[in-house]
């Protein structure tokens, strides 16, 4: 399974009320930079086994961004019982990204 499009509300009650690592990937469909990133991350998301994976469109809820503070995408956030545990900002390599996820 793949990332799965989240919205703001339910975006809020996953990480918040998770018991297990949650990661999330901030994007934006204008932006090249998430664009050319996606499919790494889709194939991320797949490979990852009981980690979920989630990716949040910045231009359907700005609240929701404020919230997460998110000030760049993509943003790849990891969250840990409802808390940032590591963040990264702008275009990641395949590595980078795992090395992030490593962390779960």
């Amino acid at each position: 399974m793949g990332a799965e499009t989240i919205n703001g509300s339910d975006l809020d009650t996953a990480v918040n009320t998770a018991k297990k690592t949650v990661v999330v990937m901030f994007w934006a469909a204008w932006s090249g930079a998430c664009r050319a990133n996606m499919p790494t991350y889709e194939s991320i998301a797949q490979s990852s086994g009981t980690v979920p994976f989630y990716k949040f469109d910045v231009d359907s809820d700005q609240a929701t961004c404020l919230k997460f503070g998110v000030r760049a995408v993509p943003t790849f956030s990891l969250y840990k019982g409802g808390q940032l545990y590591g963040q990264v900002m702008g275009a990641q390599s395949m590595d980078r990204l795992r090395a992030l996820v490593a962390n779960a």
